[in-house]
């Protein structure tokens, strides 16, 4: 929905109607948690996200913002054909590219309009929106070559674990994907729903929990989640969900929980677009939010 309200401006009556769907949205994604769990709930109304229930058409927030096909990359092919076939439409019609057209007739503003109105993201000017279009225009015709081989170790602590353990989070981790690839199956069939991100907290909540039940000991237990899922082309994104917080807590300890990062200066060594920049370092070892 942010990127619904940048359209609007701050205080007028558009926009505040935003704001507050924004506000009431944080109560309906908590009802869907409740959903899960088999409780009634009130789904958000349709005409939020929905054109045809729509009054104002201009508050429907139906897309997920253009800096979500780095994300999902289902969106992003989507995202490119849709592109491909409009450029080849444009050249056809107006002998130019979409980002070339001059929209100087009726009908090339026609065409724009429908262009926008069935992009499959949305590009207004989010925050995010403008922070992924810099990155792409900074490495635009940059190309990685050569490997790059991850030492997983770093993510792990001298914390020596059972093999029984190990073969036992082995198979929930089985199971695990499973489910992720049923569940993938399904969004593939059906649209998508405003409760699916509920869905997966709720989801990772219960394997997250299964696993200490299995290892009740986090150190042990990161160790082998690691050792699972850096190997081969095994997905990470368990390890993430189940020790995550494990594995940003052995990252710090590897390097004195001490953290570098750039922040602006006149004077900074480092230049980044019209901006200067130096780096500093902290000590985040008795801070909670680095823990």
């Amino acid at each position: 929905m942010y990127d619904v309200l940048v359209k609007f401006e701050e205080g007028s009556a558009e926009y505040n109607t935003v704001m507050e769907r924004i506000m009431s949205g944080q109560n309906y994604q908590q009802n869907a948690i409740d959903k899960i769990k088999g409780i009634v709930y009130k789904r958000m109304p349709a005409e939020w996200y929905r054109y045809r229930d729509a009054e104002d058409k201009r508050l429907v927030a139906n897309k997920k913002p253009y800096f979500f096909i780095y994300i999902y990359p289902h969106r992003k092919r989507s995202y490119m054909r849709f592109t491909d076939k409009a450029d080849i439409n444009c050249l056809m019609n107006f002998g130019a590219v979409v980002d070339d057209l001059d929209m100087v007739t009726e009908e090339q503003k026609h065409f724009m309009e429908y262009y926008h109105a069935r992009l499959p993201v949305s590009t207004s000017d989010s925050i995010m929106n403008k922070i992924c279009w810099k990155v792409e225009r900074e490495f635009k015709g940059y190309k990685f070559k050569g490997s790059c081989e991850f030492d997983s170790a770093i993510l792990k602590s001298d914390k020596v674990y059972d093999q029984s353990r190990y073969i036992a989070i082995k198979k929930l981790y089985e199971s695990y994907m499973k489910v992720i690839q049923k569940r993938w199956l399904q969004s593939k069939t059906k649209k998508s729903s405003s409760d699916n991100l509920m869905y997966r907290e709720v989801f990772v909540d219960d394997f997250k929990a299964q696993a200490y039940k299995l290892c009740n000991d986090a150190n042990e237990l990161c160790n082998i989640v690691v050792d699972i899922c850096y190997k081969d082309n095994a997905s990470k994104q368990f390890a993430w969900d189940i020790c995550g917080d494990i594995m940003i807590e052995n990252l710090l300890k590897v390097n004195n929980y001490t953290v570098s990062y750039p922040v602006l200066d006149i004077d900074g060594d480092i230049k980044f677009g019209s901006n200067r920049f130096k780096m500093i370092k902290k000590d985040v070892k008795n801070e909670d939010s680095f823990r």
